[in-house]
């Protein structure tokens, strides 16, 4: 994927203040952190319902 490419025409379809989420086969559930991460976790609930709502 030309991510580049595919940022600058997402960013185009957002609204102020909104996200874009990249899910490709099975990596949206990760693996799990051996120790502390940088960032919150990721919400795997709310993303599992948006694969299921898009994509069945």
């Amino acid at each position: 994927m030309d991510r580049p490419r595919v940022a600058a025409a997402v960013r185009g379809m957002l609204d102020a203040g909104g996200a874009c989420a990249h899910v490709h086969a099975t990596t949206h559930q990760g693996v799990e952190p051996t120790g502390a991460l940088p960032h919150p976790t990721p919400p795997h609930a709310a993303i599992a319902e948006l694969v299921r709502a898009y994509l069945g």
